[in-house]
């Protein structure tokens, strides 16, 4: 499996890679230079509401099938880790 550190990184480019300029970065000098600002914000949020999406998704399966709870476990905490790797970046 890939690591979190990793896994959070390829969010993040992969929605990052998506998406135009917005039309306030054109002038921009700054998004010259390096990644634009708004993109990563936006495709932080994006990967952010993902992973949630992921969570969510996990734990109403649990709720209908308990025995499923400690099969899922490890990898809800592995998306769990994530989510906090994404707050991070």
């Amino acid at each position: 499996m890939i690591s979190v550190v990793d896994k959070a990184n390829s969010l993040m480019l992969n929605f990052y890679s998506k998406m135009s300029s917005p039309a306030s970065c054109e002038h921009c000098f700054e998004c010259d230079e390096k990644p634009c600002k708004i993109k990563t914000t936006v495709a932080k949020q994006c990967a952010l509401i993902a992973v949630e999406e992921i969570l969510a998704i996990m734990e109403s399966d649990d709720k209908e099938n308990l025995d499923c709870y400690w099969i899922n476990s490890s990898k809800y905490r592995y998306w769990e880790n994530v989510k906090k790797e994404i707050t991070q970046l």
